[in-house]
């Protein structure tokens, strides 16, 4: 399974708000889509990506590292969507 925008979406979401209800918000998503697309990442990398203590959410290694990436890419996407628009 690829790695989706909106799952990278989601992941950094979560990350920020250190929370999957708050940061379901942001994506405009349920909380139960928003864990969906955690799980569905973790399954296809093969690792956890979010420690879940008290409510609270943070990252695992991996995670920490997936979520540089995936600000890299949100934001190289983001650049392409506007370079093709201004065309």
């Amino acid at each position: 399974m690829a790695l989706t925008l909106q799952q990278l979406r989601v992941l950094v979401a979560v990350l920020e708000h250190r929370s999957f209800t708050r940061g379901a918000q942001a994506v405009y998503m349920t909380q139960s889509a928003a864990s969906q697309h955690v799980r569905a990442l973790e399954g296809a990398l093969g690792t956890s990506l979010l420690e879940r203590v008290g409510g609270e959410v943070s990252p695992t290694r991996a995670g920490e590292a997936l979520a540089g990436f995936a600000r890299d890419i949100l934001r190289l996407a983001s650049d392409a969507e506007r370079h093709v628009a201004a065309l």
